[in-house]
Formats: structure tokens, sequence, C-alpha cells
């Protein structure tokens, strides 16, 4: 007869070659942003990594972070917004929306209060600002999206001794192919 185990893990998630006890473990792991990151290494044909290694990446991403950002935080002049994260920050300045704004802002005329230790604002009447050669042409075409028209522009391995900015990058050229191939523009 074979013998049982008491405890024999039933359920498991192949991504992070992690073993569970319920399906409810297996559930919240799912849900968790180690599988998730696991998920995205998949893609690019990576190992995964453990909870710890995981966890050490998420700090050391923090205090980066942390170090970057200043006390203040991040703030958009031209829609009135404040952020607490650099990358939220970044998110911001990317939108449809904070373009929009960029737009809106750059056809009206700007008018300030003169600010004395300010050189620009100096000797300008009613406190108008001299508007800066970028703002008075005409507002750029939005860029194109990158031409990932088909999954052999992108490569699908990536370099063992690859940084994670590279393997970051890797997995959104991956996702952009793969968002191009499904927008109805396509």
């Amino acid at each position: 007869m074979a013998e049982e185990t008491p405890q024999q893990p039933l359920f498991t998630c192949l991504s992070c070659s992690i073993a569970f006890l319920s399906a409810e473990d297996q559930r919240i792991h799912y849900r968790s942003d180690h599988h998730r990151y696991n998920m995205k290494r998949r893609v690019a044909s990576l190992p995964p990594v453990s909870v710890a290694t995981f966890n050490e990446k998420v700090i050391q991403r923090r205090t980066e972070t942390a170090i970057m950002s200043s006390p203040k935080g991040s703030s958009c002049e031209t829609c009135g917004k404040t952020y607490t994260t650099e990358g939220a920050y970044r998110s911001h300045i990317n939108s449809k929306k904070h373009k929009e704004n960029e737009v809106k802002a750059a056809s009206r005329p700007k008018v300030d209060l003169v600010d004395p230790t300010d050189p620009e604002t100096q000797g300008q009447p009613n406190g108008e600002t001299v508007a800066p050669a970028a703002a008075s042409s005409p507002p750029a075409s939005p860029k194109p999206s990158p031409p990932f028209s088909s999954s052999k522009d992108v490569s699908t391995l990536v370099d063992a001794d690859a940084s994670d900015d590279e393997i970051t990058q890797t997995i959104d050229e991956k996702i952009a192919a793969a968002r191009s191939k499904l927008s109805p523009s396509n």
C-alpha cells in the first residue's frame, strides 16, 4: 500500500512554481502582485522568482522611488493634480487627458502675477509672461504608436543577463504588440 501524506498540496500555480493546500489560498495568490510579476516574466520566457526575491525587488524599487520623488510629491501644473508616487505622475503625463489639457492650456493666453525674483516676468506689463517658443508653436501631433504590426517585430527571448529595465521594456513591447493585434484599426 502507498503511504499517504496528511497535508498533500492539491492546488498549484505553474507560473510561480508554488503549491497550495486550498483553493482559496490559490485564488488569493492569483490576485497577488507576485503572481502578476511572474506572469510577465513567463511571457518574456524568464524563470519565475521566489516570494522572497520579489519582496526584495519591491522594497528596492520603493526606496529608489522614495529617493527620486520630492517630499511634496509630483504635481501637474496643467491639470492641477498632485501625485504621491513617481509612477502615477509619469502615467498621468503620458495620459490622453493630460495631453488634451496641455493643448488647451497652450491655446489660452497665459496671465500670471509678476514675481519680482523671476527674470522672465520682470518688465512685463500686467504680469503677462512671455510664452516659451515651444508653447507658442502649434501643438505637435500625437506620437504614432510603435510599429508592432506583427509578432516578428518583437523578440520573444530576453538575454539571461538582461537588466530589470530591459526585461520590463521587452514585456512592454510584447504587450504593445498584442494590443496592436487586438485593436480594431488593424
